[in-house]
């Protein structure tokens, strides 16, 4: 009884269980037995923290930051095609800035400009280059 009692206490008994013990003719609740009436419920668990950021989005990278792709709008904007490249490193400026403000959406967002115009840059320079070399290629024959 004593063990039941520690037990029901602890909470690893419940009020619902039932128990029997000699000299019962059926199984009762377990405060029925106990004789020690309802149990004190323990306080609820403590919350749990807010996470820092939106868990399982597949655009969070494993830092949970959105990636701002700087190296890539760096690139593209030496390399193709500075205005389209400019655009980009802007957005991509953004990222970190919004992430660390709270502003987990404006970061994805403007991490997802930072790509999308990466990659308008990256494309014109190619089809520039290309271009460019056909003529060339055209002016010499």
């Amino acid at each position: 009884m004593e063990e039941a009692r520690h037990f029901f206490a602890q909470g690893l008994l419940v009020e619902t269980d039932l128990a029997w013990r000699e000299g019962m003719a059926s199984w009762l609740p377990l405060p029925e037995v106990l004789g020690g009436g309802r149990r004190v419920p323990p306080p609820p668990p403590p919350p749990q923290p807010a996470a820092p950021f939106p868990s399982g989005n597949a655009g969070f990278g494993a830092a949970g930051r959105p990636k701002t792709y700087m190296g890539e709008a760096i690139a593209v904007t030496l390399l193709c095609c500075l205005p389209f490249g400019v655009v980009s490193i802007v957005y991509a400026a953004q990222v970190d800035s919004k992430f660390n403000a709270g502003d987990y959406q404006g970061a994805q967002k403007a991490s997802d400009s930072a790509k999308t115009w990466y990659h308008v840059a990256l494309i014109t320079g190619l089809v520039v280059i290309v271009i460019w070399i056909i003529g060339a290629a055209a002016g010499s024959s």
